[in-house]
Order: structure tokens, then sequence, then C-alpha cells
């Protein structure tokens, strides 16, 4: 059974409210049941848009910064919060009716609509949670799509739509006829004031619904929105999946590894905070995950070429054997990048030295289907006594179907492999920084007169770590990034991936998610030496005191922002003592004020050090040597006694 996501609970309500509004058309009893239910449905839309919107309507009155579908959620929440206080005070009016009634069909249609949209806004819930100083804070790697542009432009559309489908019903109960029932006989003096708290709520719902016109026009909802807000799952962990040791067919195969993919993306959550004082976190076990990153890797791109092959042999194949080629000799240096991370932990230790981890056995889980994927035995291993041939290409893909499982199921393991790198590289930088990270004493160079086996680590080596996973994870997001392009079919199993890694690259204006990279090192490469007029408001990079803050054995996350404050200050100050500084009447869309009081150090630093979820480009990979490009055969050994 598969795991429940937005989609269903948002197909059951739409149901629901349709069948709700077939019933409806003749209300033979108790409409005061239907204005409560109605009365319950909206509030829930009101929550969503609550969701939505980054502020209120008044301060969205002196923004303009919000995105026209923001500023619809805005207007959207207003007017549905109107009208459901007009719909609780038409069923306050309406307390006289009959209270034994039978309930009409249709209003259990609206109570069975809220309660499904009730139950999807709690699933999306559950990718967030809320810190003890009120922040936002991801529970899943969903939590950024969950806050971009593209699902609140879907889910805001699907408010308004709901919105302009109850007016004309919420207008059928204003009507006198629907209360000259037996229980109210004439209308009374309560169901005729009943009667006009509805007529407003009905026009407060056209309001809500007419708020995205000007959304519509500026930025079009597009369909892709919606598979992508349709496709989000619950925060909750999928059951782990063991190979089976009879064998699995190649379809089982790709589930099987679409599974642990996900699988290994969350259990990589929160992996910074545990690097600084878990156990769990070894300097082994960070090199058994290079390891089988890069064997993974390398089966990943014998899974391609052998795609490749049999697409050749297809009229109309998803992907042809050109393109499968080239995603698999990007590969190639992708586990070139990830043999370089193994040798960098030779001489790099922690306290303890292996722990096995649940990131650790579901990595493990998915090289071993992935190598019986490729290879033809059913009980294959990394160990080198399990040799065997390559399957066929003919078995790999009998229907041009399976070239599309295929090629999803090393998009998930690839998209599964960045993410670890992602989350490494600040996991590994707090282990340093928490003294975590130690070398042999008899590494050092010889005036350094150390009275004992082991030393922490110098900061060099550790930049040279920090330094190769970049490069690793730079080789995955390409490869991940060429294999979203070949995802973009809409029948592709894996175009979920490609589409919410392009969503969380454009966030909204709601409050921001802190997630594991919110200080991030991704594309920090300049030296402790760079000077002032590199810092983060004008490359994004640290600059070299907000460097020199991080070099300290435990930084203070709290001088980090001021760091790169006075970072951003300086290079202001010697732009404007070179004479390049822009005025700020150049500048689109801003209004200047020559009167404007000086920002404070704080407001600089949350100026120059925001929370921005979105992916830089990844930076060109230095160039290799043919020796760097080696085969990764021998990780096999470090392997066999830890794959299960």
């Amino acid at each position: 059974m598969s795991a429940a996501v937005f989609g269903d609970f948002l197909a059951a309500a739409s149901g629901h409210l349709k069948a709700a509004m077939v019933d409806g058309s003749n209300h033979a009893s108790s409409p005061e049941a239907l204005v409560h239910d109605l009365y319950r449905l909206v509030t829930v839309l009101t929550h969503y848009c609550d969701d939505l919107a980054p502020c209120d309507q008044v301060e969205a009155l002196s923004r303009n910064d919000l995105h026209p579908w923001e500023r619809a959620a805005v207007d959207a929440a207003e007017a549905l919060r109107v009208a459901a206080d007009c719909l609780q005070q038409g069923t306050d009016r309406a307390v006289g009716g009959q209270s034994d009634a039978i309930i009409p069909h249709e209003a259990r249609h609206l109570v069975a609509a809220a309660r499904e949209l009730a139950a999807g806004r709690d699933l999306l819930h559950t990718h967030l949670s809320i810190d003890s100083d009120g922040r936002t804070r991801a529970r899943s790697e969903w939590a950024p799509v969950v806050t971009s542009v593209p699902v609140t432009r879907a889910l805001a559309n699907e408010i308004t739509r709901w919105s302009r489908v109850l007016a004309p019903f919420t207008a059928l109960l204003a009507h006198p006829a629907a209360w000259e029932t037996p229980s109210y006989g004439p209308v009374r003096s309560l169901a005729g004031l009943a009667c006009a708290e509805l007529a407003s709520a009905s026009q407060w719902l056209h309001v809500a619904g007419a708020a995205a016109r000007p959304a519509l026009e500026a930025d079009p909802a597009q369909a892709a929105d919606t598979d992508l807000l349709s496709a989000i799952p619950s925060s909750m962990v999928a059951p782990r999946s063991r190979p089976s040791p009879g064998g699995e067919s190649v379809a089982e195969l790709c589930h099987g590894i679409t599974i642990s993919a996900s699988r290994l993306r969350r259990a990589m959550q929160d992996s910074q905070d545990r690097a600084r004082w878990s156990p769990s976190a070894t300097s082994g076990g960070w090199q058994w995950m290079a390891q089988a990153a890069a064997i993974t890797s390398h089966l990943s791109e014998l899974a391609l070429r052998a795609a490749g092959t049999r697409a050749d042999q297809f009229a109309s194949p998803p992907a042809s054997e050109a393109q499968l080629n080239n995603v698999a000799d990007l590969m190639a240096a992708m586990r070139a990048a990830w043999s370089q991370v193994d040798q960098a932990w030779d001489a790099i230790i922690t306290e303890t030295r292996l722990i096995q981890t649940p990131a650790m056995t579901d990595a493990s889980d998915l090289l071993l289907r992935m190598g019986r994927l490729v290879w033809d035995d059913p009980q294959w291993t990394p160990a080198r006594s399990r040799r065997a041939p390559p399957r066929a290409p003919a078995a790999l893909a009998p229907q041009p179907a399976a070239i599309t499982d295929v090629v999803a199921a090393v998009h998930h393991a690839v998209d599964a492999i960045a993410h670890v790198a992602r989350s490494e590289i600040d996991a590994v930088q707090a282990a340093g920084g928490a003294g975590r990270l130690y070398v042999p004493t008899r590494s050092l160079p010889a005036e350094c007169n150390v009275p004992r086996p082991f030393t922490p680590a110098p900061t060099s080596q550790r930049r040279a770590l920090i330094d190769a996973y970049r490069a690793a994870y730079q080789a995955s997001l390409q490869v991940a990034l060429e294999l979203d392009g070949l995802a973009v079919a809409p029948a592709t199993p894996s175009r979920v991936l490609a589409l919410a890694r392009a969503a969380a690259s454009v966030q909204s204006s709601r409050p921001r998610v802190l997630l594991e990279l919110d200080y991030d090192h991704r594309g920090d490469a300049l030296s402790a030496g760079a000077p002032f007029r590199h810092s983060r408001a004008s490359t994004g990079q640290a600059g070299p005191v907000e460097r020199a803050i991080r070099d300290r054995p435990a930084p203070d996350p709290f001088a980090l922002p001021r760091a790169a404050a006075i970072d951003n200050a300086a290079h202001q100050l010697i732009a404007e003592a070179e004479g390049v500084t822009k005025p700020a009447s150049n500048v689109p869309g801003r209004q200047t004020n020559r009167q404007r009081a000086s920002p404070s150090a704080a407001q600089l630093a949350a100026q120059s050090f925001p929370n921005d979820l979105r992916e830089r480009p990844p930076e060109e990979p230095p160039s290799r040597s043919a020796g760097e490009t080696a085969s990764v055969s021998r990780h096999s050994q470090g392997l066999r006694r830890q794959v299960r």
C-alpha cells in the first residue's frame, strides 16, 4: 500500500464538494445544519490561506515585495474570515429552528469535504515545526517545497476556486424559499436575519474567489504546480523494504531503490546537530557512506549504459542512447569525486571509529538493489567472491516503459546521494567545530611538538576534506539536474523530484524555514585571506571576518551574523572609497530616501545573512588527473562486511 499524498485528500474533498453541490439543489430540510457545516468548511479554507499569507492585510498594504499569489492569499484570507463570521452569525440566528431535523445528505458531504481538507493541511504541517523561539524549522526534505512559490500558487488557486464554487451555493441557502420548511413555516424573523447573514457570506465568498484574478493575470497557474502539490507525501518514514534473499524482479528492484532512497534522505535529517555530540557520527561511518556513494555511482552508470543500449533497439524510446550515455559519463566524474572523499578520510578520525547507523542501513539496501539490477545474480553483494555476469539489456528493459523505471530508480538514487553530500558538508564542519576531528600526531610536521598520539585536525586539512565533499556534491547535483531533464515527461515516475528541486529554489515570503543549511557553505571556496571586497552581500560567500570566526574550534553561532555584517560594511566602505557605489535610485523598483537613518548592525545582519533556501549555480568541478578517476573496486572490500 502506497503512502498517502496530499492529492489523495484533495481529490476526496473535491468529490464531496461536487456531490454537495448536486444534492444541494433542493434544500428540503434543516437548512441550519447546512449553514453550520458550510461554516466549518469555510473555516478550514481560511486556515489554509493563513498558512500561505506571509503577513496580514494591514501589513500587506505597505509592502511591495509580495508575490502576486501571496497577495491573493492575504486578500482571500481576509474575505474568507469575514464570510466565516457571517456564516457563524447565520448559524446563531437559526437556532430557533427545528433541532432534531434529519441531517440532509448534502450536509454530510460538506462535513466530509472539511474533514478531508483538514487532514490534508495536517499532512503539509508534518513537514514543518515551530521551535521555542517561534521560528519555523524543517522536519523533512519536503519542507522547502511546502513553502515554495509553485506550491503557494497551486494551493491559493485551489482555495479561491473552492470559494467561487461555494458562493452560489451559499446564495441559494440565503434565499427565503430555503427556509420555508414545515419546521419554520413562513419566513420568521430569526430565519430572515439568517438569510441576510448568508447573503453577506455569499458576497464575501465571491470576493475571496476574485482575489486570484490579478495573480492569474500576472503569474498564471501551471499544471506542474498542481502535480507537485498533489505529490507531497506525509513526513512519515516508509517502512524498510529488505532485499529479498530469493531474488526480485526488475520492477521490484526499482521500487525498492525508490523506497531506500527516500529513507536515506530522511535519515540524513538533522545530521548537523548530531555530528556535534552523537557517538554514532563517526569518521568510519562518513567514510563508509563515501565508499557506498562511489560504488552506487558506478553501478548507476552501468545501469544507464545498459538502458541506453536497449533504448537504441526501440523505435520510440523514452530516452535516447546518446542522452543516457551522456548522463553515464557524468556519473563517472561523480564516482571519482566520491573516491576523493573516501581518500580524504584516510588520515582523519573521530573518538569513535565506526557505529552502524540507520543511514548506513538504507544506503546498504540501495547499493544491494542497484547491484542486483546491474548484475545477473539475485544474491549479489559487493564482495569480490560474488562475481556475476551483467544483466542483458533485453532482460533489464523488456519494454520501453521499463527504461523509464530504470532511469527513475537511478534518479532517486542520485538525488539521495546528492542529499547525503549536502547534509554531510555541514555535519563534518559541525564535528570539526566541536573539536571531534583528529589526526595522528606523526602526520604533522616535525616542528609540531604534541605529546599525544592524536591531535585536533589542522584547519587546512579540515578545509581540504570539506572541499572534497563540495566537489562530490557539485558532481552529484550535476547528474541529478541532467536526470531532471529526462524526467520532465508527465508519465515519468521520478518527475516529482525535478518539480520539487525547481520549486524549492523559488521560496515564498512566508517565514523562512530554518534548514540544516541555514549557514550555507556550499559555494564558500574563498581562502582565509580573501579581501574584504568578497562578502555575502557581493558574492554570497563568507568574507574574511566570517571565515575567521568559522575557523575557531567552537564558533559562536550568534557571532556569525555579526561577522557577516562587518564584512558587508567593509565591502560597502571600500566600494564607496573607490567610487563604484551605485546610487540606490538606479535599482529598479526601489524607492530612495536620502534622510533615512543608517541601518543598525542587527538590520545589516538580517539583510546580508538571510535564511535563503535557493540553490546557487553549481561551480565548475576542478580538473582531475587520470589517477583520481581510478576504479573504486577497492571499496568493495571495505563494504562487504557492512552490507546486510
